[in-house]
């Protein structure tokens, strides 16, 4: 892998601006189910006033999508796959296997629970729910697992289900408890380390704010330390923020603070809480190097701590190994859904939570939209240049692009310069477990988190620039979301040795 993508002078269905009919982003119109759900679960929580009594959605697989809330999308392309009511028992079968994991009560993390009097009014006297995660360096609590939650359970609250709104939103207290950090170590811990402004000041180790301060008097909101519990003996090996699980607790937010119909208090959290991450996770407003043509590129981290564009020594030296990136991480759909909600709900009164440059100087809501842009841009030049013509791409790969010295966060440079390998002389780059040059668990999630963008922003995601190696635009590539899976469907077309896509055709039992 990692030699880059086509160009526009290949030739395939997608080259000529069709879809591919082995896409998955469709349902045939062939079947169809409905299915009802209630709330069955009674509680003294302000959010009781907020559930209907009972929200019915109907699902007919001809492209429609209708629910009680009235809202009504259209397809005009066909199916795509086989689907229809066995996809929907197995989604249903694996939504009860996933909600097993969750459990009561922040104290299994060491946490306390928050402050009632400081939390948004939707999540008021709500248990606080944990995921607890199996397997691997990411065992027990951990914000990759919460961040899953939230998502998938925001997603289901804002098509109409009270039982996943009333999961995300004590997810989500979880989430500012663990945001705040135990007693015992400087608060708010969030993505610092453990001491009095780490996590609140952009120029203190390390780079970046992961907590922010609410002038609402409510609990402080941000990016998480990745691992629970979490006290001085495992400070070292458990803080740091993980980009990934951030990203996906926030989107999940987005979800559930739409379901509500956006109240101040929530966006006033959610708002908080996105610009942590891109402080945090993906180096606003310092961290970012400038292309020939003047533009900024800022690439997402991999957590607070390390990854990415991060020094490998001085004052905001990296935690672990230097340089390293991994495709499995980029999420283009939950960067434009960020974009997009803080230009949406953006208030005067939140100017004052941007984090200033560390020369001192302000911040503005489009320097913060701006990120978000760039952070997609630079996340599809290195899928290119690290994406094998299959859609395979490495757990982990090289994004070096060094400026004179090390106390200089930007400057010129072109990150995929060498992408996939960490600089000019093939170096290599790992962590969770997960090899470098290896299709692992990290990298698997490039494939839905690519989708999504597919899924959520048709257009937008279907056309990025392409830049050559040295930063200069290359107007003869074709690239994005659908080229990408397109990759990947051909490969299952043209290899596999089961059609999952074929009525009846049971790979699992092959």
């Amino acid at each position: 892998g990692g030699g880059g993508g086509e160009s526009s002078s290949s030739s395939s269905t997608a080259d000529a601006g069709v879809v591919d009919p082995w896409i998955a982003i469709e349902t045939p119109s062939s079947a169809s189910s409905s299915s009802s759900v209630s709330s069955s679960s009674p509680s003294s929580s302000p959010l009781d006033s907020l559930l209907e009594p009972k929200t019915t959605q109907t699902r007919t697989w001809t492209s429609t999508w209708t629910t009680s809330t009235t809202i009504t999308t259209t397809s005009t392309t066909g199916p795509h796959v086989f689907g229809g009511q066995e996809t929907s028992e197995a989604f249903d079968a694996w939504l009860v296997v996933w909600r097993s994991m969750y459990g009561e009560g922040l104290w299994k993390a060491g946490l306390p629970d928050p402050w009632e009097s400081r939390m948004p009014k939707p999540l008021v006297n709500l248990t606080p729910q944990i995921v607890l995660s199996s397997g691997g360096v990411a065992g027990g609590i951990v914000t990759e697992g919460m961040g899953y939650g939230l998502m998938i359970e925001g997603m289901l609250a804002a098509a109409g289900s009270p039982d996943a709104l009333r999961n995300g939103l004590s997810l989500m207290k979880s989430w500012l408890g663990m945001v705040e950090g135990p007693k015992d170590l400087a608060q708010p811990f969030s993505g610092g380390s453990n001491f009095t402004g780490s996590s609140e000041k952009v120029n203190y180790w390390p780079y970046g704010v992961s907590a922010i301060a609410s002038n609402k008097n409510l609990a402080p909101a941000g990016v998480a330390a990745w691992k629970f519990p979490i006290n001085e003996s495992k400070i070292d090996a458990h803080m740091g923020s993980a980009t990934d699980g951030d990203q996906d607790a926030l989107f999940g937010m987005i979800y559930l603070s739409e379901r509500l119909g956006n109240p101040d208090d929530m966006v006033d959290v959610v708002i908080r809480t996105l610009i942590a991450f891109a402080s945090a996770d993906l180096g606003f407003p310092d961290l970012y190097r400038i292309l020939p043509c003047g533009t900024k590129v800022f690439v997402p981290k991999l957590g607070s701590m390390w990854g990415g564009l991060i020094p490998p020594d001085g004052p905001y030296k990296t935690k672990q190994e230097p340089w390293c990136y991994s495709p499995g991480y980029f999420a283009p759909a939950h960067y434009r859904t960020f974009r997009d909600f803080a230009r949406r709900w953006w208030k005067p009164e939140f100017d004052a939570y941007l984090p200033k440059r560390t020369t001192g100087a302000w911040t503005t809501l489009t320097d913060l939209l701006e990120v978000f842009d760039s952070a997609i841009v630079a996340g599809y030049n290195i899928l290119y240049y690290s994406s094998c013509s299959s859609g395979s791409v490495s757990n982990w790969v090289g994004v070096q692009a060094e400026c004179d010295d090390n106390t200089t966060l930007n400057c010129e440079g072109t990150p995929w310069q060498y992408t996939p390998w960490v600089g000019p002389d093939g170096g290599e780059c790992a962590q969770s477990g997960t090899p470098f040059g290896t299709w692992g668990a990290d990298a698997g999630r490039a494939l839905w988190r690519i989708a999504m963008d597919y899924v959520l922003f048709r257009e937008e995601s279907t056309s990025v620039l392409i830049y050559d190696r040295n930063g200069f635009p290359d107007y003869s590539v074709r690239f994005g979301s659908r080229k990408f899976l397109n990759r990947i469907s051909r490969q299952y077309k043209t290899h596999a040795w089961c059609d999952g896509g074929a009525e009846g055709n049971n790979c699992l039992n092959r």
